[in-house]
């Protein structure tokens, strides 16, 4: 069993990405504690596809066939215009691996999935409604203190590193004062997930080529879709949010009668980059060391090769075999493709 408080990761942030982190450090047999603040399943979801790499990745960890039943494979990738003709139509296939190049999902869906395979570890242990306060390294371990929600008691634990998978606003990288380049993209997006009273026929994921108002829409399941708006300069998102102005985007592409609102939420999408990805035993994955605009569907697939190029070099250096200093690769391994990917999102 784990000694409490004493662990060899601690991951902050139980979003998909630290979800799918812990439960490769638990394959590996790495004692790993989650610090999260809220308990429940996050209710503002924001990824909805993964592909080829990603599954291949998630087989090897022995839970692609429980998530295999939330997947959805999109018949194709369209780019089309507003007015329905489509300029470019991908057809989704297999690849050489014999998994397709996407899959759609519900986020809620996923870490539902993701939150039952954990529970049954004993490598993890899960510090939910527990706040993150501090981080602080004395002879070579990273001393973290949090915040229990309930009781607000302070809770001490003791790990060799610190990954931080708290998303976009990290508190752990403004602690580490590691500053964060823009890439110049930052364009606030209205986020409308639906329940469609009628089954889809085809899963289609759509980029509407709008050049006043970019859009997108994807087939989530047979019944849930989920719809992107880019919001205009001088638009109140608060306005936007209504239900009469949602439904005055909305007609121009499906009638109101046919679905029922699950949510609405505006989102910032930025284009920025962390100019350093680690500090001593701190090392931040995911959207805590960048930020990817909505285009190419690529945020959650940069983050599972985050994970898959980090946790092994972890325990190679936990398990004495290889030294600390084979980590330095993680960030000159990673950085310059994810940079890549959002330079063609953004010219996407």
């Amino acid at each position: 069993m784990i000694n409490k408080n004493k662990y060899d990761v601690v991951i902050s942030g139980y979003g998909p990405l630290g979800q799918i982190c812990a439960l490769m450090l638990s394959h590996l047999k790495i004692s790993t504690a989650v610090i999260e603040k809220n308990k429940q399943i996050n209710p503002k979801p924001r990824a909805s596809s993964i592909d080829s790499e990603s599954l291949r990745f998630l087989y090897s960890l022995g839970i692609f066939k429980e998530l295999n039943e939330i997947f959805n494979i999109p018949e194709f990738l369209d780019f089309i215009l507003p007015d329905g003709k489509i300029v470019q139509r991908s057809i989704v296939r297999d690849t050489a691996d014999n998994y397709p190049n996407i899959v759609t999902f519900y986020q809620p869906d996923l870490e539902k999935k993701l939150r039952e395979k954990l529970q049954n570890s004993d490598f993890i242990d899960l510090y939910l409604e527990h706040e993150f306060i501090s981080n602080k390294e004395n002879n070579k371990i990273v001393n973290i203190k949090c915040k229990n929600l309930n009781t607000s008691k302070l809770v001490e634990i003791e790990c060799q590193f610190l990954l931080a998978s708290d998303g976009i606003n990290s508190s752990i990288r403004k602690k580490l004062k590691i500053q964060n380049e823009d890439l110049r993209y930052n364009k606030e997006w209205l986020i409308i997930d639906v329940d469609n009273k009628e089954e889809s026929k085809d899963i289609i994921v759509k980029q509407i080529c709008d050049p006043i108002r970019p859009t997108s829409s994807s087939n989530l399941s047979k019944i849930k879709s989920r719809w992107e708006f880019q919001l205009l300069p001088g638009e109140n998102k608060e306005e936007m949010l209504l239900d009469e102005n949602i439904s005055k985007l909305m007609d121009k592409y499906v009638d109101s009668a046919s679905y029922k609102i699950l949510r609405k939420d505006v989102y910032n999408f930025r284009a920025e980059f962390a100019n350093s990805w680690y500090k001593e035993k701190t090392i931040l994955i995911g959207g805590s060391a960048y930020q990817f605009p909505p285009f190419g569907y690529q945020s959650l697939n940069a983050e599972i090769k985050d994970i898959n190029n980090i946790c092994w070099k972890i325990h190679l250096v936990l398990s004495n075999i290889s030294k600390n200093e084979i980590l330095k690769t993680y960030q000159s391994e990673r950085s310059m493709i994810v940079k890549d990917t959002i330079s063609s999102s953004i010219a996407m």
